[in-house]
């Protein structure tokens, strides 16, 4: 079964490899700029987060409540 995924893995792979040789350069520098925002947003939010463990737990809980009852109805 690992076998399988691997297999798998390296298609994938190899087939991202195929289309961002194939993609315009500016494309190629634009999903970069957006990789890096992405980063700094997930660093920005993982220093909050330790900043203020209770509060971020509060609205996750919040939020997961409020998620729950919209997706009943």
């Amino acid at each position: 079964m690992n076998t399988s995924y691997e297999t798998l893995k390296s298609k994938a792979e190899t087939a991202v490899d195929r289309m961002a040789a194939e993609a315009p350069p500016e494309l190629i520098q634009t999903v970069g700029r957006i990789k890096e925002e992405a980063s700094a947003q997930v660093d920005r939010l993982s220093a909050t987060i330790r900043q203020k463990p209770m509060q971020s737990a509060a609205i996750a809980a919040g939020l997961g409540f409020l998620l729950a009852v919209i997706a009943r109805r």
